[in-house]
């Protein structure tokens, strides 16, 4: 998976977009939770929460100030 992510961070450079480094954001929060609190049984669709973790955080990086539109 590492050199899938670090193309995307490359093509996010290149053309300045905004990048939300999910990798990192929900593999800290598995740590801390365990993964079927994020992906459920099959490890790979999110969960609520996990669709949570991922709203919350492309909102943040894209500068959102929490009010929903």
């Amino acid at each position: 998976m590492d050199p899938k992510i670090h193309a995307v961070r490359e093509l996010a450079r290149e053309f300045h977009a905004v990048f939300v480094p999910l990798d990192g954001i929900l593999n800290a929060i598995s740590i801390k939770t365990g993964p079927q609190y994020l992906t459920g049984d099959d490890g790979v669709h999110p969960t609520i929460a996990g669709h949570g973790v991922i709203a919350k955080s492309w909102l943040e990086a894209a500068g959102a100030d929490g009010r929903l539109i």
